[in-house]
């Protein structure tokens, strides 16, 4: 097994943090067919608000708001946008 490296980027200088959200949302968004943009900003909004010191975002979970949200029922799609190869580099 290779030795694998873990980059944590505190402050910001190794990934452009800012751009992969949107590229993730824009993603995302079109996924969802496009809904208006206030209410997917609200779903994201109200979830970040569930989360405590000890908790930390958790895909799985932002999700399920989603599809509940826009009546949205491939939850594995979107689970793909965090995971799978084909958008390891957005």
């Amino acid at each position: 097994m290779k030795n694998k490296i873990i980059l944590f980027d505190i402050d910001r200088t190794i990934f452009d943090t800012s751009g992969m959200i949107e590229l993730l949302d824009s993603t995302i968004l079109k996924l969802l067919n496009y809904p208006e943009l206030s209410s997917f900003q609200q779903v994201e909004i109200d979830y970040l608000k569930t989360l405590t010191n000890d908790r930390y975002f958790v895909p799985e979970d932002y999700i399920k708001k989603l599809c509940k949200k826009f009546n949205f029922r491939n939850e594995e799609k979107l689970q793909d946008v965090f995971y799978a190869p084909e958008y390891a580099y957005i």
